[in-house]
């Protein structure tokens, strides 16, 4: 079997850090208890771990408490919880033209439901103030409610999102952030920069296991109500989820093995400086594009900013074909849409099948850019042979 070069880590994050493995594994071993339902040793360990791991993500992300911090399954599970408890009916939510499906398919939904109208605003791969002028001018008075991605995953553009939560923040409004391809790249801090709420995935930049999710709820966010409900271990003769936090947007057991692996991560990330992580992603996305600007038949699609995602397409081979033929050699990338056809049809590639999508991440290393380099190299010139 080739060895494996793993450039898919927009979609998760390969190789973890060892402690968080080892994070995992003690959960598993010790942990045996349910969080919040028992006093005994087991449990009590359950709940330590929890409790640990929101008091690592409130200070990595800048919330005042340890209790703003809610577990999810992954990011589309707190999106969904924010968007469906955040969004007023009857109003107007304002999108980038960048957005995942997890942003844009429940909001979809209640607009066909002729509960919301939305507002799409265009954004700019390599000048953010135009995205952010853009931004102004789709902030129209009817507008009750944002919606915005941190970062695209496809070309990784950087959005002016701590501009836009200001002028919400002056306006009033709910400002739901997407961090899915920000969070581990770039430090958030949620209540200084007035987020209503921050939705995370812990399997990608956050370095975390898939299964692991985060809802941050601003110092400010009002009680909205619950996308799920079921027993959170307290007020258990009530017939609504009551008012605690986390435990209100918190139904049935937690997974306290993701969970710990998701406080190794972050843990990982603020042992290593935000300085250190942001100098080692600029540097292997400045390799990953001096490989791809080697490649004259190759389209590349990349944006100014430190995120390491970079998206090509080939003049003859389809995303499919050279993501398949990679993937022979041992290359790990993705083709197709992406779960983002607006940002796809905002690049012109939603009709031609979308593009491949190449993501470093902070462990990889300048050996596996080269590996892929001669990868590629061998593709495109067993392509050019075939001609």
């Amino acid at each position: 079997m080739k060895p494996l070069i793993y450039l898919d880590n927009a979609a998760t994050s390969y190789p973890k850090p060892e402690s968080v493995c080892a994070a995992v594994n003690a959960s598993l071993r010790l942990c045996a208890g349910n969080p919040g339902r028992s006093a005994h040793r087991a449990a009590v360990a359950s709940a330590s771990a929890v409790y640990r791991a929101r008091e690592t993500l409130s200070e990595y992300f800048g919330a005042e408490t340890p209790e703003q911090i809610v577990f999810t399954l992954n990011a589309t599970h707190a999106l969904n919880t924010a968007i469906k408890g955040l969004v007023r009916p009857g109003g107007c939510v304002l999108i980038s033209d960048m957005e995942h499906n997890a942003v844009f398919r429940p909001l979809a939904k209640l607009e066909s439901e002729g509960k919301i109208r939305l507002r799409v605003f265009r954004t700019s791969p390599a000048d953010p103030s135009q995205s952010l002028k853009s931004f102004c001018e789709a902030l129209v008075p009817e507008v009750n409610c944002v919606v915005m991605t941190g970062a695209s995953n496809v070309d990784g553009r950087l959005l002016p999102y701590r501009e836009s939560a200001e002028k919400c923040r002056e306006r009033k409004i709910p400002f739901i952030l997407d961090a899915s391809q920000l969070a581990g790249h770039e430090r958030i801090a949620v209540d200084r920069l007035g987020i209503t709420a921050l939705c995370a995935p812990g399997h990608k930049g956050l370095l975390g296991p898939m299964g692991s999710g985060v809802l941050i709820l601003g110092k400010d966010c009002p009680r909205f109500e619950t996308l799920l409900e079921g027993g959170n271990g307290y007020h258990s003769r009530e017939r609504g989820m009551g008012d605690l936090l986390p435990e209100r947007y918190e139904a049935g057991t937690v997974a306290v093995p993701a969970i710990a692996g998701l406080a190794a991560g972050a843990d990982f990330l603020l042992h290593t400086g935000e300085e250190a992580v942001r100098a080692t992603e600029e540097r292997l996305k400045g390799r990953l594009l001096d490989i791809l600007a080697s490649f004259p038949s190759l389209g590349v699609f990349a944006s100014a900013g430190p995120i390491p995602v970079v998206s090509i397409c080939d003049s003859v081979l389809s995303p499919g074909e050279l993501a398949q033929e990679l993937a022979d050699l041992g290359a790990c990338t993705r083709a197709g849409l992406h779960c983002a056809p607006l940002a796809h049809q905002a690049l012109g590639t939603l009709e031609t099948g979308g593009t491949l999508r190449v993501s470093a991440g902070l462990l990889n290393t300048e050996t596996d850019l080269n590996r892929f380099y001669h990868c590629l190299k061998a593709v495109l010139n067993r392509k050019k042979g075939t001609e």
